[in-house]
């Protein structure tokens, strides 16, 4: 199975830190590979990232880029960053499980298909991120889903 990281691109113009997938400092792109991740530049930019908007959020395009996702990556392993990607998906009912004592799970979808890593959006804002334990959880299942990825590796 694959491994595809699924995020939005924040509207053009807001703040940067909630942008996905740029690396500059500080953005939440680095965020997510520093702190998360903790891989070596060159393996981040082989895992494949995908937008579900690029623009203005539109739940009707997010939910129709969702599915083409899922009928692109059949039986991969989707980390879905943020509840707005998590509803596009239609694991909204996974919502209810996350919680700030356990802001991380692992889930099936109901056709047993694909497997769902649901994360906090990486955001500079996002406090779910603060805590070690957090981050450290979010490797532990990183490392689960695709343990041929060096996780945790220091990056450069």
């Amino acid at each position: 199975s694959s491994l595809v990281v699924v995020g939005e691109l924040n509207p053009l113009g807001v703040d940067p830190r909630y942008a996905l997938y740029d690396l500059p400092e500080r953005s939440s792109g680095y965020r997510l590979r520093t702190l998360v991740m903790g891989v070596r530049r060159t393996t981040y930019n082989r895992i494949k990232k995908l937008n579900l908007c690029t623009g203005e959020w539109s739940v009707p395009a997010a939910r129709d880029r969702a599915w083409d996702v899922e009928v692109e990556n059949p039986g991969s392993v989707l980390v879905l960053l943020g509840r707005r990607v998590w509803a596009a998906f239609g694991a909204e009912e996974f919502a209810h499980v996350v919680g700030r004592s356990e802001p991380f799970t692992l889930r099936h979808d109901s056709s047993g298909l694909n497997r769902y890593l649901l994360l906090p959006h990486p955001s500079g804002l996002n406090r779910e991120w603060n805590d070690p334990a957090s981050v450290d959880r979010a490797r532990a299942l990183l490392r689960e889903v695709s343990p041929e990825t060096p996780w945790g590796e220091l990056t450069g």
